[in-house]
Order: structure tokens, then C-alpha cells, then sequence
């Protein structure tokens, strides 16, 4: 009896959602594909207490390094099947421009950053990446850092989706801070990524 209901509760895993299927793409890609080196701490799944929670604040949180150099890296996903270009998730209070500009202004939100961060990086490697990140931001007085944003799509691919947005985030985001913004364009419908995700699951 008690193997089978250990077994029901490890099956007990809900579908994901187009969203945290397209969150995890982009760790994946920016980490193995952008042609950065980019270093994730922590699996950020581990921090929710609820199945279907959606955790606050910003998506992406980790390093970027360049040689020598070692910057934070906060960044937005967003995932988007809507015709229009660009589409209503690059807008508003819960848009990416808006929170791309939060996360590089904002000094609250960047020392809650920066607490979630070294609570997750007491070992090596990401003890050495977070004292060489934090010693370049605090000595450009908050301002060295690498702000990202990622869009993914299952549309035909529209430079119009990020072309205003960059130029907003440009005039207000100046050295340095970087930006990017990035669109991936893929083949397959959002709708369809869970079921495909479960499919290929042992």
C-alpha cells in the first residue's frame, strides 16, 4: 500500500504551462546556444512552495562573464502566440519594457536581488562570480549590470516585436548598463509545448 501511494504522489506533477516552458527555454538558450557564458545558480522551480505558483519578480537572475569580467544578469521572459507586432506582453505594468527598466532602476528590487543571489551562491563556483559581479556593480554605484529580455513566439518572425521597445529601453538605460533584447521565433505552437514536454518525458 504505502509503495503505491509513493508512487501516485511522485506522479503528482502538473502540466506546465506555455509560460514556464518558455522560462526554461530561455535559461537553456541563453546558457547553451547565445554564444555567452552565462551561469544560472539555482533552479528557481525549487523556491515555489505551490504547484502552479508563479513566483514574483524578475525571470532571469544570474551571471554573465566575459573573460575576466563578471556582471549581474537580470532579465524577462516572455511568451506570446498574438498576431500582433508587437504583442500586448511588451506593454504596461506587466509588460517586459516596464520590467526591464524596474529591475535596472530600481535599488529595492536589485537588493532583494542580490540577498536571493547570495543565499544561493555560498560555494564555489558562484561564491568567486558573485564577489566579482557585486564588486563591479557597487563600484559603478548600481549601474554595470546585464539586463536581458527575451522574447519567444510560435509567429512569423517581426523585427517590429522588440524594434520599438529597444529604442525606449536605449533613450532611458544608458551606459554601463547593457541591454538586450532578444526574439526567438519557433516552429511549434505554445499551446502545443506541454503536451509535447510530457510526451518526451521518461
Amino acid at each position: 500500500m504505502a509503495t503505491e501511494f509513493v508512487e501516485r504522489l511522485l506522479k503528482a506533477v502538473p502540466e506546465p504551462e506555455g509560460w514556464e516552458v518558455g522560462e526554461a527555454l530561455a535559461e537553456c538558450a541563453l546558457e547553451q546556444d547565445s554564444g555567452r557564458e552565462v551561469h544560472w545558480p539555482w533552479n528557481t522551480v525549487r523556491d515555489r512552495r505551490t504547484p502552479r505558483a508563479s513566483l514574483p519578480g524578475t525571470d532571469l537572475v544570474g551571471f554573465y562573464r566575459q573573460g575576466e569580467t563578471v556582471l549581474l544578469l537580470f532579465g524577462e521572459v516572455k511568451t506570446s502566440s498574438e498576431a500582433t507586432a508587437p504583442p500586448n506582453v511588451m506593454y504596461g505594468g506587466s509588460g517586459m519594457a516596464w520590467q526591464l527598466e524596474e529591475s535596472a532602476k530600481r535599488l529595492d528590487i536589485q537588493r532583494s536581488l542580490l540577498q536571493w543571489l547570495h543565499a544561493r551562491c555560498l560555494g564555489e563556483p558562484y561564491r568567486d562570480l558573485y564577489e566579482k559581479a557585486v564588486s563591479r556593480y557597487l563600484g559603478s554605484e548600481g549601474k554595470e549590470l546585464l539586463i536581458v529580455g527575451v522574447l519567444i513566439r510560435d509567429t512569423q518572425p517581426n523585427e517590429a516585436d522588440l524594434q520599438s521597445r529597444g529604442k525606449t529601453l536605449s533613450g532611458k538605460l544608458g551606459a554601463p548598463t547593457r541591454i538586450e533584447l532578444i526574439a526567438w521565433y519557433l516552429p511549434v505552437p505554445i499551446a502545443d509545448w506541454p503536451r509535447l514536454l510530457q510526451e518526451e518525458a521518461p
